[in-house]
């Protein structure tokens, strides 16, 4: 399975799974409102854990061994943010960067909106990193890259528009009748009312405050 299938693969896996395992710790608040976060900081042992483990998700290779360092990651809480931030920052390959952005999604924290906005987002070069990263930031109550995913469902990718359409349906609670397993084009009118609705949202200032915010 091409590298790109793999990964879209992947974050619907962990669309599915691992949001439910997000730790307590991740949801109790370390810092004023308004104030930048401060993470809560590993002891020096779970640190190695943290390096170790980090290496394991950018070279680990099958699903499943992907999947299991996502649960660990989401299961670890927020200790482990620095090192996903740092990973979607400078990891060493599109994949590595990914992964981390899965782990980040899965962990349904908003706090994590703040810091990932600092971070330069993909070009159309890159376009699984960029279908992910705009996943990551609907997940998590931003809704401003959810034109990428629109433009997603249009994708030659089976995986990619099943990503994006799960994403979108999910997050958003509406559907309009597309349907990911049909070739690209036959969904036209679909994809438009996505289009519409995206505009439309886009230009009313109610709709247009992120859900996390309202």
């Amino acid at each position: 399975m091409p590298t790109s299938l793999r990964l879209t693969a992947l974050a619907l896996l962990a669309t599915l799974g691992a949001a439910g395992c997000a730790s307590t710790q991740a949801s109790q608040p370390s810092f004023e409102p308004g104030a930048e976060p401060t993470w809560i900081q590993p002891s020096a042992s779970l640190q190695r854990q943290l390096e170790a483990q980090a290496a394991r998700l950018t070279y680990a290779h099958g699903l499943e061994e992907k999947y299991e360092l996502i649960r660990w990651f989401v299961g670890t809480g927020e200790v482990a943010y620095p090192t996903l931030f740092q990973l979607v920052e400078a990891g060493p390959t599109d994949e590595a960067r990914a992964l981390a952005l899965s782990c980040l999604a899965s962990t349904a924290d908003p706090r994590l909106l703040g810091p990932l906005r600092e971070l330069e987002f993909p070009g159309e070069d890159r376009p699984t990193l960029r279908l992910e990263r705009a996943r990551c930031h609907m997940v998590l109550g931003d809704w401003t890259w959810s034109w990428v995913l629109i433009e997603g469902l249009e994708s030659p990718s089976l995986w990619a528009r099943a990503l994006c359409a799960r994403t979108l349906q999910e997050t958003t609670r509406m559907r309009f009748g597309f349907d990911p397993r049909k070739e690209p084009g036959s969904c036209a009118e679909a994809v438009e009312r996505w289009r519409q609705w995206d505009a439309a949202r886009r230009s009313d200032p109610l709709q247009a405050v992120e859900p996390s915010a309202q």
